[in-house]
């Protein structure tokens, strides 16, 4: 047991994995990137680590200083890109912030230039809204909804009931799915800044949506009057229509408040200061940088940002997964060369996704 424990240890990192050549068709599956002892039998695979891997431990056990880290080097010598989502933040110790372990792991690897850091203080910009609007195709005003229905749950994650399921959420879906579409038939930017700003100026009765001075100082109006120049005969417009001057005013308010509350609770902190700029202004980095070989570490540790932390590893491993999902990964069928059986892996244009959970959350792939 002790020789086997050996290997997680810090001079485990030594390791060298076998990386596929350039030429290569493919990278296969029983690719060797740790081995535990000569037995071939003990050698942990590019198999073994797309099934994932979960680390327990007690607090200072070693889960970080042991296994982790000398899986994350391993598969940094192999070339893997991934996503690195911090938690940890310690002023007094900045040696122990795991943005700080992440820069010193790609630095010993040979991999610093491709290590990019994602925080308040850096220069690197994703304005995921848009990002997502560009790439989604058709369906992206649906794809918005489900996206940012997904993050603006996150704090709810644990609370979530059959009468959450049932009612609330098909009410919030809608909300967004009609503010999106007044977006898009106005011909406004899809942002943050702009969804709240619909949803603070909303009428909140009948004799609202027929006051001048509500008429005046609406956001939302001045999209509505816009839009019904131009689109009124839409095949959207009937319900957006309805569901803003109509159903929406009408609504107990009590409901209409529960329904608000995720998204201006969401929108409000991702819209401001240095946060904001990180989301809600240009893009300067996306997750096709990842599946290209790029380590991108989202320096904003939940121990420090709290919700604001949550929402960004959630954004950033959201649309990540919805990047990875179009290649399409498979298995190609063995082949025959000189009459030896070739041994299966992944196509070099449908690689691996490997995903791991715990204090650190990365999503990794070979790259050449």
């Amino acid at each position: 047991m002790s020789r086997f424990l050996n290997f997680f240890t810090d001079r485990g990192g030594d390791q060298k994995p076998t990386t596929p050549s350039k030429t290569a068709d493919y990278w296969p599956l029983d690719l060797p990137l740790i081995r535990f002892s000569e037995k071939r039998a003990d050698t942990w695979t590019l198999a073994d680590a797309c099934q994932g891997v979960l680390i327990m431990g007690e607090m200072g056990s070693g889960k970080t200083s042991g296994s982790g880290q000398l899986l994350a080097k391993q598969y940094l010598k192999a070339g893997f890109g991934g996503l690195v989502l911090c938690y940890k933040h310690d002023p007094q110790n900045p040696r122990e912030d795991e943005a700080t372990l992440w820069r010193n792991y790609l630095t010993k690897t040979g991999r610093i230039e491709d290590g990019l850091f994602f925080s308040a203080d850096a220069d690197l910009r994703f304005n995921f809204l848009d990002y997502e609007s560009r790439t989604s195709g058709l369906d992206f005003v649906e794809n918005l909804v489900s996206l940012l229905t997904d993050i603006a749950s996150v704090k709810k994650r644990n609370q979530t009931s059959s009468n959450e399921q049932e009612y609330w959420l098909p009410q919030k879906e809608k909300l967004l799915r009609n503010a999106i579409s007044l977006l898009l038939l106005a011909k406004e930017p899809i942002t943050m800044r702009n969804l709240y700003e619909i949803i603070i100026t909303a009428p909140n009765n009948l004799e609202q949506t027929r006051s001048e001075e509500w008429h005046k100082s609406s956001y939302l109006f001045q999209l509505f009057t816009r839009a019904s120049h131009t689109h009124s005969h839409h095949p959207e417009w009937f319900f957006i229509e309805k569901y803003w001057m109509h159903e929406r005013p009408t609504m107990d308010p009590d409901t209409r408040s529960n329904v608000d509350t995720d998204y201006t609770g969401m929108f409000d902190p991702l819209t401001r200061g240095k946060i904001g700029e990180l989301f809600s202004t240009s893009t300067n980095i996306t997750p096709e940088d990842i599946l290209n070989g790029k380590v991108l570490v989202i320096d904003i540790p939940v121990s420090k940002y709290r919700a604001v932390g949550q929402f960004a590893g959630l954004i950033w491993s959201q649309l990540l997964q919805r990047t990875v999902w179009p290649h399409g990964f498979f298995l190609p069928a063995p082949q025959k060369r000189t009459g030896k059986s070739v041994s299966r892996g992944y196509r070099r244009a449908n690689p691996p996704v490997l995903k791991g959970h715990a204090r650190s959350v990365y999503y990794a792939r070979p790259t050449h």
